[in-house]
């Protein structure tokens, strides 16, 4: 048998724990490093961006300022002048209540009208669906209404429509539109109505 003979001493790593915690730590150091580089530039350049706005800003406020001393500086208007303006503003509603009128059909009325400026909510009541479809057609076609839409659609019952007839019922289609109105024919339409 062969003696096992080493005079190398036996090398046993008895600190791998303390190494491990050792790159653990250097690499914690050097991303909070980069991390804070990071902040620190993009940081500084929001700054010198906030900075640059903040002239703009001051720059536009000075304009302001003197143009707002100039406009005080300025002689009234005119009373006519001021009355223009007014009138110009005036939107025309009865002839927009005329062209619903003509537009519709036999037997049929309107029953609500409500106008917002730009904006008109009507209800009327019809003797079928197809004249309430027939209607939407000619406010489709009417240059004073840039859109047309269909809220509801609803029978309602009449019963006694004849003073003293209590037994003839009568179904009506109650129909809700909603017309987006075009101002600038409807002024247009107004002047050469008058």
């Amino acid at each position: 048998m062969i003696p096992d003979i080493n005079l190398l001493p036996k090398y046993e790593r008895q600190n791998i724990v303390l190494y491990r915690i050792f790159i653990i730590s250097l690499i914690v150091v050097l991303l909070t490093f980069i991390g804070l580089t990071y902040t620190y530039f993009h940081t500084k350049a929001n700054i010198s961006k906030m900075a640059e706005e903040n002239e703009l800003l001051v720059e536009q406020q000075t304009l302001l300022e003197a143009q707002l001393a100039n406009a005080g500086s300025n002689k009234p208007e005119s009373l006519e002048a001021v009355v223009n303006f007014a009138e110009e503003q005036v939107i025309p509603t009865s002839v927009l209540i005329e062209e619903l009128n003509n537009l519709l059909p036999n037997n049929a009325h309107l029953t609500t009208y409500d106008y917002v400026p730009g904006l008109v909510e009507i209800e009327s009541l019809f003797e079928t669906k197809s004249d309430a479809s027939t209607y939407i057609i000619h406010l489709l076609e009417s240059n004073y209404m840039n859109d047309v839409r269909i809220d509801q659609i609803e029978t309602i019952e009449l019963i006694g429509t004849e003073p003293g007839d209590e037994s003839v019922t009568d179904y009506k289609q109650n129909v809700r539109y909603f017309l987006d109105i075009n101002l600038a024919e409807l002024k247009k339409g107004a002047k050469l109505d008058e």
